[in-house]
């Protein structure tokens, strides 16, 4: 069929094996046996004026030939569910001289047998040239298993998308010149159950310094952010001395934390702001676990999410959502500093940062979110917008009263205005600047 020469003018294709035919099953992608039932040639592919592929489900891919142009037109290319040679890879690549994105998804390497086209044994090393691609989607893919890791060589990329476990995405590089155009960075990190801290700090911190030229970092952790945090003086100057985001303007960080580790998170949202010291727009997601786990299985997260729920139901029967219960517990907040950030100076605080945005997410309120906030508010020397949003727990009516006072203690700040949000509501703070007109 795909040779018949009505395909010939296909400009988007999409192919996938399955045994299951119903709809909403079809377009799942599980390396399962059923992937080995369908094989597939890039040279059966109708090619003149393809401009779109999308791939699902099918191993051994046979590569085009060598040294043709067998997709002149090609410019999205999306394998999922797929295992591919290294070798056979770069062959499409050269193939694609027009290939703008390139999306693997659950995509993987069969193991490495003697030398593939891209390799080097002496650094023992594999690496995948890209010449045309400016967007990269990596998500849950498996990387060589070799001392060396994968080598992309992407001259012209400017967008990146990284999903993955961190101890697989620490096996992924990118060749230093790849990222002089980058201008945005989304990674969305995972690690094992049974990974111990020491597991997870160093490759982190290794893996994200592959992007310290991109403009803007959105960096999502599914595990709590004290994982990544670096304890030891020493080791801090070893681990961020090469973490500086020099072009770095927006920085987005959502993670999970609990209670009794906030200190520790608070390290990290440090280390964050050493290394970006001309930041203009921060944002913080955080998510407070209730227990002091760094893990919680799916099913535990589904039967929690279910039991809040009914709580939540029974509450609203009984109160009807009255506006007193967290925001009563916010008058007896301790709003001592957090030292790990208050005893430091920060280059971003002083002279750059202009835009600062706090969500929570908080089994109970708590003094941790009201002590970010703080911070900020005395530190931030050139803010101009802040925005809060616990959810319910009515945080906002309770820092209106205080960030008044905050404000003034310090010195030289030019004029704020203040948004604050939580849940439905939205309120601007102007008393600020009443405040300095007297």
């Amino acid at each position: 069929m795909l040779s018949s020469p009505a395909t010939q003018q296909v400009e988007e294709l999409r192919i996938g094996a399955t045994l299951r035919f119903h709809s909403h099953e079809y377009w799942m992608f599980k390396q399962t046996e059923n992937s080995e039932l369908y094989k597939l040639s890039f040279g059966a592919l109708p090619s003149e004026a393809l401009r779109v592929l999308h791939i699902i489900n099918c191993r051994h891919l046979k590569p085009p030939p060598r040294s043709k142009v067998t997709f002149p037109r090609l410019a999205h290319l999306r394998l999922q569910g797929c295992i591919v040679s290294l070798d056979s890879l770069q062959r499409v690549m050269n193939a694609a001289p027009q290939l703008t994105a390139l999306h693997l998804e659950s995509f993987s390497f069969p193991r490495i047998e003697g030398t593939n086209e891209g390799s080097s044994n002496e650094s023992s090393c594999c690496r995948l040239l890209c010449r045309a691609v400016t967007t990269l989607v990596l998500e849950d893919c498996k990387w060589p298993e070799v001392e060396g890791g994968l080598e992309l060589e992407v001259p012209k990329l400017r967008y990146f998308v990284c999903k993955g476990r961190v101890h697989h995405c620490n096996r992924l590089s990118l060749k230093p010149h790849a990222s002089t155009n980058m201008v945005q960075v989304d990674l969305h990190l995972t690690v094992k159950q049974n990974h111990l801290k020491d597991q997870i700090c160093a490759p982190f911190w290794q893996f994200i310094q592959s992007f310290n030229t991109t403009k803007v970092l959105k960096l999502k952790l599914d595990f709590t952010i004290d994982l990544v945090s670096v304890l030891d003086k020493n080791g801090q100057d070893e681990l961020l001395r090469n973490n500086s985001f020099l072009n770095l303007e927006k920085l987005e960080l959502q993670g999970n934390y609990y209670e009794l580790k906030s200190e520790t998170t608070a390290l990290v949202l440090a280390h964050f702001l050493r290394c970006c010291p001309l930041v203009r727009d921060l944002s913080l997601k955080l998510k407070q676990r209730s227990t002091t786990s760094s893990y919680i299985s799916r099913t535990a997260v589904h039967q929690m999410d279910f039991d809040k729920s009914i709580d939540n139901f029974r509450c609203h029967k009984r109160s009807n959502n009255s506006m007193s219960g967290g925001w009563d517990n916010y008058e007896n907040c301790d709003f001592s500093d957090i030292p790990c950030l208050s005893k430091h100076s920060f280059s971003c605080l002083k002279n750059h940062l202009r835009r600062l945005s706090l969500k929570f997410w908080m089994e109970h309120p708590n003094c941790f979110g009201v002590r970010l906030a703080k911070f900020f508010a005395e530190k931030a020397m050139v803010l101009k917008e802040i925005y809060i949003d616990d959810g319910s727990q009515k945080m906002c009516h309770h820092v209106n009263g205080k960030i008044g006072k905050w404000i003034p203690n310090s010195s030289k700040r030019k004029r704020l205005q203040t948004a604050i949000e939580s849940g439905d509501s939205y309120c601007i703070e102007d008393r600020l600047q009443k405040h300095r007109r007297r």
